[in-house]
């Protein structure tokens, strides 16, 4: 019996899905250069073909990765933004959620690896990896400055103190995924980049 039209979109959407995470995977351990479509697709346990039927070039399926990743730090960090609770819960609520992402080496961690092998490679500079890092770091700035007026985070400029956080975040990641072992890390140390001590 033929396939619906509706089945065949699900069928399509998974195997879209599929290769999106395989190919942020594959780009996080080997770089946007070190790519061959040709690996990639092995790698994702596909045919070459099956690829190029959902992107024409490695290069749209790159674009396509971070435009979702652009989508996902907008819709993830305006929500907590808007949320109204204190700076420092915010703080915990987006150290905690990260770290989980990290320690189960989920595909929001090898984003970050991946994001850290394109400044490596100078394939950073574009408008979609300016939006990845943009939103975030202006989303914790915003949260810095809340906290700082409501005495709970470290006095400093509140973009620089929301990159570094990033920055270790990004390393965290790289550490965690490059690691045979799966290592825990100690929230707290996290925070304090952050907030003032008790």
């Amino acid at each position: 019996m033929p396939k619906t039209k509706i089945q065949c979109e699900e069928i399509r959407e998974k195997m879209n899905k599929k290769i999106i995470e395989g190919a942020i995977i594959y780009f996080a351990k080997n770089g946007y250069a070190g790519t061959k479509i040709s690996q990639l697709a092995k790698s994702i346990g596909i045919g070459q073909g099956t690829l190029y039927n959902y992107f024409t070039s490695k290069e749209e399926l790159f674009l396509e990765i971070l435009k979702k990743l652009k989508l996902q730090n907008e819709s993830g960090f305006e929500n907590l933004a808007k949320v109204q609770i204190d700076a420092e819960s915010k703080i915990k609520l987006i150290s905690e959620s990260i770290i989980k992402e990290i320690e189960n080496k989920t595909i929001t961690a090898y984003l970050f690896v991946l994001n850290i092998r394109m400044i490596e490679e100078g394939t950073i500079d574009n408008v979609f990896t300016k939006s990845y890092e943009n939103v975030p770091t202006k989303i914790l700035e915003d949260i810095i400055l809340q906290g700082q007026s409501e005495g709970r985070v470290v006095n400093g400029d509140a973009y620089k103190l929301a990159d570094y956080y990033w920055s270790v975040v990004h390393t965290l990641a790289l550490m965690n995924i490059n690691s045979k072992q799966n290592k825990n890390i100690d929230q707290n140390w996290l925070d304090r980049i952050l907030l003032k001590d008790r």
